[in-house]
């Protein structure tokens, strides 16, 4: 990977080799020659050359070699070293979202970078936030190593070590702690740099990831020396980490999504040669004397080598053509370290960006059906609202104010299907979500979404119903049916009645809205998973796929057939279940629903036997054919 290789953009773009900064000897970090430079390379070229110069690790595995080795940067490793050189050069923040493969040396680079700017820089204060004790304890010992295997005379006095904290003489100052006890940071003392270890992990601890990680953010003071960095091996599309390099991969926040796919890391080699003698003194058969990729591996090595990743504004990694020797490792990792189930190696060892946030295997859609919707996605065209003028509904462009996205306005001649799942406006609640279908196509055309106080939310619903030609209004009347009374009682909109035939009674009662029940439930979902599979839905919302990949099957306790499709964590599902609903309801909605007036007698069962036979036609009073009541 080298800058000659990447193509010439528009766009403000850092590259994997800046070309400000080069490395001519192991250890030395220096300003080209003849170039002008910022202070901030200056400054990170001091930084970067100290490190290798005084710094010295533990290795993991020593081997027959020493156990305590200079530091020294890997390809990796410069990589992150270059962006925070671009971001020092351009005088911005450094905020880093780095979704990885697993054991690729950020932890101990971030801790490295983190002792040396103590050491550096005086009163500079950091803390590493791990998702568990064991964690803050690993990550904490790379500190503890580096101040001890400094030479002698060298670095600022530490005053104490205690407690996962160390103290310098500059009042700089390293601590570590949880994501439990991380909080007590927000209301401490204030932080220039944060490195937030395995996030992918936080809402795994029965605690609100989310609030704690503000609260730790409230700390930081801003400015071009401030640090954070989120870096996780990924665990599905969890709640918390997922949507955060979502995020950052839409410009949604600050942060830079750096995507560390796993054959950046040189020690995933191995040598055929290896591989193959160690199988015969196992005695296996003989593998070969040479290695022959399979198609599944070709397919991959020709995928990334036609490949160019783009992530958020910048690109960051071009064509790359995997070496044999790691396909071999890939094939050998497969089989040795995840169960011989490629798709747990995609997880912790992923090649792309969708392969490190694959689905869970209980997932209800398919990773290739959610990168389509992915790929599909597009902001709406419009952003208002509906209202009354002139004894119609009119719309209004309102792009900070408007509830309402359109993508399409209504169509004279077509039906549709307005659909929503209510949620609430309290902060514990889940949001309301409506989406407005197109019947003919299953289109998407407009859409809801956010928390409303009930009232607005009745009448947003209400006139947006009205400006799509009337369309059937369902909306779901477990959690709406404060919503769906109001609207009922208005008497403008198309609303739909849910029909409980269940019961079997004589007068099937009319209930305004729809009733998501242990029957309708399971339906809408399994006719939304056709729909999905068939590309028959065409929806373009692009915050649609992220609830796609979080909708799993969670088992009801102490059983493992009974259960129920849900948003696992504290992910939401509002989107999923409002256009379920409207997916369902589509080729029904032209199907008047007709009601028997007849009060229903004391043998309920036998008197609606008698009224449907009555209807079809098939009995005959005078003949005496009576049911027996």
């Amino acid at each position: 990977m080298s800058s000659k290789s990447l193509k010439s953009t528009d766009e403000k773009q850092w590259t994997p080799k800046q070309e400000l900064i080069q490395q001519k000897t192991p250890g030395r970090w220096e300003i080209k020659e003849g170039v002008d430079h910022s202070p901030g390379l200056e400054r990170a070229c001091k930084v970067f050359s100290w490190m290798e110069r005084f710094l010295r690790i533990r290795l993991k595995d020593p081997g027959d070699g020493p156990a305590i080795v200079p530091y020294r940067l890997n390809t990796v490793q410069t990589l992150m070293a270059n962006y925070i050189a671009y971001c020092w050069d351009q005088k911005l923040p450094v905020r880093i979202m780095l979704p990885k493969g697993r054991q690729m040396g950020t932890s101990t680079f971030f801790q490295a970078l983190f002792f040396t700017l103590c050491e550096l820089k005086d009163g500079y204060h950091v803390c590493t936030v791990a998702h568990d004790e064991a964690g803050a304890i690993e990550i904490f010992s790379k500190s503890k190593t580096f101040y001890r295997e400094m030479p002698s005379n060298w670095g600022i006095e530490l005053l104490s070590e205690q407690k996962g904290r160390m103290h310098w003489a500059n009042e700089s100052a390293l601590g570590s702690a949880t994501i439990k006890t991380g909080d007590a940071l927000g209301k401490g003392a204030t932080l220039n740099a944060i490195h937030f270890s395995e996030s992918a992990n936080f809402s795994d601890k029965g605690i609100d990831a989310h609030g704690a990680v503000a609260s730790i953010m409230n700390s930081l003071a801003e400015g071009t020396m401030s640090l954070v960095i989120h870096e996780s091996t990924a665990k599905g599309r969890d709640p918390f980490y997922y949507p955060m390099c979502e995020a950052a991969r839409l410009g949604l926040n600050d942060f830079q999504l750096i995507f560390l796919p796993w054959y950046l890391e040189k020690g995933y080699q191995r040598d055929w040669e290896q591989h193959r003698g160690e199988a015969m003194r196992r005695g296996r058969s003989d593998p070969g004397k040479t290695f022959v990729p399979t198609k599944e591996e070709e397919k991959l090595r020709k995928k990334l080598s036609n490949t160019r990743v783009r992530d958020g504004q910048h690109w960051y990694r071009y064509k790359y053509r995997l070496k044999d020797e790691q396909l071999i490792w890939r094939r050998w990792a497969i089989h040795n370290k995840c169960q011989g189930k490629e798709e747990l190696f995609q997880r912790y060892y992923p090649s792309t960006y969708e392969e490190a946030f694959t689905a869970s295997a209980d997932c209800l859609f398919k990773d290739k059906d959610i990168t389509f919707y992915r790929k599909r996605g597009q902001p709406a065209i419009y952003r208002g609202f509906v209202y009354e003028a002139g004894g119609g509904r009119v719309w209004e462009n309102e792009p900070k104010k408007g509830p309402i996205d359109v993508w399409e306005m209504p169509i004279e001649g077509e039906r549709y299907v307005l659909s929503a799942d209510p949620g609430g406006s309290k902060q514990e609640a889940d949001p309301s979500a409506a989406y407005v279908i197109k019947a003919r196509n299953l289109q998407v055309v407009a859409s809801i979404h956010g928390k409303f106080e009930w009232d607005y939310f009745s009448d947003v619903l209400e006139s947006l119903s009205l400006f799509y030609n009337e369309a059937l209004l369902a909306v779901e009347n477990n959690t709406g049916r404060a919503i769906c009374t109001r609207l009922h009682r208005n008497g403008k909109a198309n609303l739909y009645y849910y029909t409980d035939d269940d019961q079997l009674r004589a007068t099937r009662e009319r209930t305004p809205g729809w009733n998501t029940n242990n029957k309708t439930r399971p339906e809408i979902i399994r006719v939304l998973d056709k729909a999905v599979r068939d590309r028959s839905l065409d929806i373009r919302d692009p915050e649609f796929y992220r609830e796609m990949g979080t909708f799993v099957w969670v088992p009801k306790s102490g059983s493992r057939r009974e259960g129920k499709y849900t948003a696992i964590g504290s992910n939401t599902d509002d989107r999923i279940m409002a256009i379920a609903i409207g997916v369902f309801l589509c080729p029904r909605n032209d199907i008047p629903i007709e009601v028997i007036e007849e009060e229903a007698p004391k043998y309920t069962r036998a008197y609606a036997k008698y009224l449907e036979l009555q209807k079809a036609g098939d009995f005959d009073e005078e003949e005496g054919d009576r049911l027996k009541l």
